[in-house]
């Protein structure tokens, strides 16, 4: 079953439900009301008749039908009477013919004095009462012939209003469903058709603000990302084999050249140092593309260990520092009542090491001045790192493009990399759930603030 059909059935069930319950109450309000109003119709007509009979002296001729219908001529379709003393005889029926038995009721009204009201299986409404006067009993029946005719074309009316209003609720909510999932079919058409081949495509969004133009605009959205993720894939592809390609074809065109030559033990020992260098690079090149895609693949997990951040940095300082004796790395503590903090995460160690260590090493290639210094300071919900150094500034669209993979400031060029440090830096910072961003502060300082959630 398509949801179409399904959201159709589901909505006309609801309102069958619905005018089922409508068109019931209707009908059981109309007949107790009819029931009630027939019960007070026969009471009051046992209770004229009872006056016109106790009217007249019970000690001349017998009070017959004829006299009481001279006085009292109104009377009830199928109307029988009964009228006995406080002792249960008879004293007058309605009509003659009638040989109803006095009611096994009556000895309970005797005692009760309280009126009674049944309707027998054949639709009969009767009603048995005490009259106060001279405590004789009249037990009087009638059948509402018009009010049961009423309640039958009331019957046959509801149940065409229930059938039509149906019939016109199914072909209603056919045509609304069908027009409210229109953009789920349009949805559906463009998810069939969207390969990486047309991810600009878009669907048409709707004017209003309701789930379904949410839905179109979240599958937009994705594809927008999509299409971002391919062209990162794209172009981290072929930036990583131009990289690769390089030393590559340095390394072969070497190899030609000393296959094609007789070449003395000093010659020999130059290319093999140019083509160790060529390999250094290689595996440099091929360890930081393995990092980045372990960074891209991790995520923060809550069974990471804390780590402290300013103990990791001293260690990565120390390490650089023996590594280039020359920059100066210098670590400023933040205080929080005169104490030091102690600044803990949810982390990998491993690759907040990495993160760090090629902040510095980035630091160290671009900075004008041999000098970094980091600071640690405490920001409410995070743990706030400053890694600050002078340098020249960068051009707009190099800040836009600072964190790309295998991106290169034009200041200086003749540097030797693959545009990877930032790039690794970012991911393993996100993997974190952390946030990294870069600021050009003057005098000539570069500013990259790193913000790690704090240890829960």
């Amino acid at each position: 079953m398509n949801l179409k059909l399904r959201f159709a059935l589901l909505f006309t069930s609801f309102v069958a439900l619905i005018l089922a319950l409508c068109c019931a109450t209707i009908f059981i309000l109309f007949e107790t009301y009819r029931e009630e109003d027939y019960f007070d119709r026969v009471r009051i007509e046992g209770t004229e008749v009872y006056k016109i009979f106790n009217s007249f002296p019970r000690t001349e001729n017998p009070i017959t039908n004829q006299l009481i219908r001279e006085v009292h001529d109104r009377a009830l379709y199928q109307e029988t009477l009964f009228i006995a003393d406080s002792l249960g005889q008879e004293l007058f029926r309605l009509p003659d013919s009638n040989r109803l038995p006095l009611p096994s009721i009556a000895p309970d009204l005797l005692k009760s004095g309280k009126p009674h009201r049944f309707v027998d299986d054949e639709g009969n409404q009767h009603v048995v009462m005490r009259m106060p006067e001279k405590k004789d009993l009249v037990f009087i029946s009638g059948y509402d012939q018009f009010g049961i005719r009423k309640k039958n074309s009331l019957q046959w009316i509801l149940g065409g209003v229930f059938l039509g209003g149906l019939f016109l609720t199914a072909v209603m909510s056919f045509l609304f469903v069908n027009e409210a999932i229109k953009p789920l079919r349009l949805l559906s058409w463009q998810m069939k058709r969207t390969t990486e081949l047309n991810l600009a495509e878009r669907i048409p969004e709707r004017t209003t603000k309701d789930e379904l133009q949410s839905i179109a605009a979240n599958f937009n959205a994705m594809l927008e990302r999509l299409r971002k993720a391919f062209d990162f894939q794209k172009s981290f592809a072929r930036h990583a084999a131009h990289e690769m390609r390089t030393p590559l074809a340095v390394m072969l065109s070497q190899t030609e050249s000393a296959l094609s030559k007789d070449l003395n033990p000093a010659q020999t020992k130059a290319i093999l140092r140019s083509l160790k260098e060529e390999q250094e690079q290689l595996i440099d090149l091929t360890q930081s593309l393995l990092i980045l895609s372990q960074a891209e693949n991790t995520r923060m997990h809550p069974d990471w260990p804390a780590v402290r951040l300013d103990e990791l940095l001293l260690e990565v300082m120390g390490k650089c520092q023996k590594e280039m004796p020359q920059f100066q790395v210098t670590l400023d503590y933040g205080l929080v009542d005169g104490e030091p903090v102690e600044p803990l995460v949810h982390a990998n160690e491993a690759l907040l090491r990495i993160a760090f260590e090629n902040l510095v090493k980035n630091a160290e290639k671009y900075a004008t001045a041999p000098s970094l210094q980091v600071q640690v300071t405490d920001a409410v919900k995070t743990w706030e790192l400053i890694f600050t150094n002078p340098g020249l500034p960068l051009a707009e669209d190099e800040i836009e493009q600072i964190f790309q993979p295998f991106f290169r400031g034009t200041h200086p060029i003749h540097l030797k990399g693959f545009g990877l440090g930032l790039s690794m830096v970012k991911r393993i910072v996100e993997a974190h759930g952390g946030q990294i961003s870069y600021g050009f502060e003057l005098p000539e300082t570069h500013a990259f603030t790193l913000r790690f959630p704090k240890w829960a």
